[in-house]
């Protein structure tokens, strides 16, 4: 049911809603929130989350929406500019459109929000949305080493230009240090692929040999595109995927599509929903791009998804760990190549 209810949000922010787009407004009296996402270039549940949320902020301010979703870059660029006549603010969530956003924001004079550039941050221009991602990871580690009986976790790292691929190193030995908070003694293997899902499931049986398969580790898919290979992978190799101890823990999404022999254990749920409604306020009000946008556990915008995989117990002592992390914040490990995950690697170890 949710996973439908996402599906149909989205599809209502492609059909615009309300007046977007009526009238002969000025520019800086937009109409509807714009949102470019990045279709099959990158991971579908971050298009998926970030569309719902843009539709849900559009229905509360009484605004329209409207989400395309570009399936090249030259295709992105052209839907920014186009974007820019009505639109209150322009959301471009993905990495590969930062660049092509700021170019528009500074050409077309529209407020434009982006993730993950605090340095670009433009008073009335350009705003920007920062995820705790490591929080996200820190915790999923935690619940795959609790749900873990092999005490086992492994991570498979796509190079896929759709995130930095030094961040996603930066959320494995987050994820690392999760898992060896629960219990110092639970391993950690990981690999590298490239974009494409064969050479992700290449990768993750890679980790799964290391561990001994079918009885292996719980697989941390740091993948965008590649994604669906590590889920083909893990479905082949474990005799009985409904029953097996392999499962995987995705970094973006409710993975209802993938998640056809309910292999993953959980995933980290985003919710840009207070960023984007805040944002839009802070146009109307001439504060936006004065400072990031947060989202945390602590104000709903991540979460861990709870599937039929995710053992009860271990699910609810894990959120309530989410819950403490902003009283008792964790000094997170940083890696942002090999050699760095393979030192954090060792370091937990012995810590």
């Amino acid at each position: 049911m949710a996973g439908a209810r996402w599906a149909a949000l989205a599809a209502v922010a492609v059909i615009g809603m309300g007046a977007a787009g009526c009238g002969g407004e000025e520019k800086d009296e937009g109409t509807k929130i714009a949102l470019v996402t990045a279709g099959t270039r990158d991971d579908p549940g971050w298009a998926t989350q970030t569309s719902a949320a843009a539709v849900k902020v559009a229905r509360r301010l009484r605004l329209g929406s409207e989400v395309v979703d570009a399936e090249s870059d030259a295709a992105a660029g052209r839907a920014l500019r186009r974007l820019t006549q009505d639109a209150l603010v322009l959301i471009a969530p993905t990495p590969l459109d930062r660049a092509a956003a700021r170019r528009v924001a500074a050409a077309e004079d529209v407020p434009t929000l982006l993730f993950g550039e605090p340095d670009a941050l433009k008073d009335g221009l350009i705003g920007d949305v920062e995820v705790s991602w490591q929080e996200g990871a820190y915790v999923a580690g935690w619940l795959a080493s609790r749900a873990s009986s092999e005490r086992a976790v492994g991570i498979v790292i796509c190079d896929d230009g759709g995130v930095p691929v030094a961040d996603r190193f930066e959320l494995a030995a987050a994820y690392v240090a999760g898992a060896r908070a629960h219990d110092p003694r639970t391993k950690a293997t990981y690999s590298i692929a490239g974009a494409d899902a064969e050479g992700a499931g290449l990768a993750t049986r890679e980790v799964l040999d290391k561990a001994g398969r079918p009885n292996g580790e719980i697989v941390f898919a740091l993948c965008g595109t590649g994604k669906s290979g590590i889920v083909s992978m893990v479905e082949r190799l474990v005799k009985d995927a409904a029953t097996g101890e392999t499962q995987i823990v995705g970094i973006v999404g409710e993975e209802t599509e993938l998640n056809r022999e309910n292999i993953f254990l959980t995933s980290v749920m985003v919710d840009p929903t207070p960023a984007f409604e805040q944002a839009a306020r802070d146009v109307r009000t001439d504060r936006f791009g004065r400072r990031p946008y947060t989202l945390s556990f602590a104000n709903g915008g991540i979460d861990l998804l709870q599937t039929g995989r995710s053992p009860a117990d271990a699910y609810e002592a894990a959120i309530r760990l989410a819950e403490r992390l902003e009283d008792e914040p964790v000094d997170f490990p940083t890696a942002s190549n090999e050699e760095e995950l393979d030192a954090v690697i060792e370091e937990t170890a012995r810590s």
